[in-house]
């Protein structure tokens, strides 16, 4: 209440059935809404944003929903430890969404299997839909750096090999002889570092300089 100053009740909505605990909360002003986002950690271990908003008229929060009146809340599912925020400074919070690609591998010696790799793709929210910003990341499992990977999707197969914790891109039509290899190397190492080895030097637009401006230690 601007005039007291103080705090009043406004209403009470329930979390997702799925969540286990809130973790971190997110706000922005778009359109002359009041927009809430509050990222969650499920019982299962995996996270989820539940998008809210403050209808005006009648003074109570709601739940983002699409034209069918589903919450908008159960697309942003995903395994990564990765949170809503405003990635591009514009004062818009953004919120990640799990994407797998069935021929993009994550090798998972633990697991004994091969699972398919997940990306994180930045969305905003649009009137009834959550909107890509064109902005996406692979995330090392341990959370320790991420991968602008998006401009390589279309053109690369990608495997993640948990145990060299490597990321190995190869061409579609030769799935065997990596055209370049990223070495990543744990933040918290002592000597930390990403290393770019590029087996076709000819393919002059992949120079190290480049594949490192896609990399983010975290």
């Amino acid at each position: 209440d601007s005039v007291s100053a103080g705090f009043e009740f406004v209403c009470e909505l329930p979390l997702a059935y799925s969540v286990n605990l809130p973790v971190r909360e997110n706000t922005d002003l778009r359109d002359g809404k009041y927009w809430l986002y509050i990222d969650c950690l499920n019982y299962d271990g995996s996270y989820m944003t539940e998008i809210l908003y403050y209808d005006t008229e009648q003074r109570i929060f709601v739940r983002l929903q699409d034209e069918e009146g589903k919450a908008l809340s159960e697309q942003t599912g995903r395994n990564a430890e990765v949170y809503s925020e405003d990635i591009d400074n514009d004062g818009v919070i953004e919120i990640p969404v799990a994407q797998f690609f069935a021929d993009n591998l994550m090798i998972d010696p633990e697991a004994n299997e091969e699972v398919s790799l997940q990306i994180i793709t930045y969305t905003y929210c649009g009137e009834y839909t959550l909107e890509s910003e064109n902005v996406s990341y692979f995330y090392a499992p341990d959370a320790s750096f991420r991968f602008r990977i998006e401009s390589f999707l279309d053109h690369y197969i990608v495997i993640y090999d948990i145990a060299a914790a490597q990321l190995r891109f190869y061409m579609p039509d030769d799935p065997v002889t990596p055209v370049f290899t990223v070495t990543c190397v744990s933040y918290a190492a002592a000597t930390s570092e990403i290393r770019v080895e590029i087996t076709e030097p000819a393919v002059t637009q992949l120079t190290e300089t480049y594949i490192r401006s896609l990399t983010e230690i975290l």
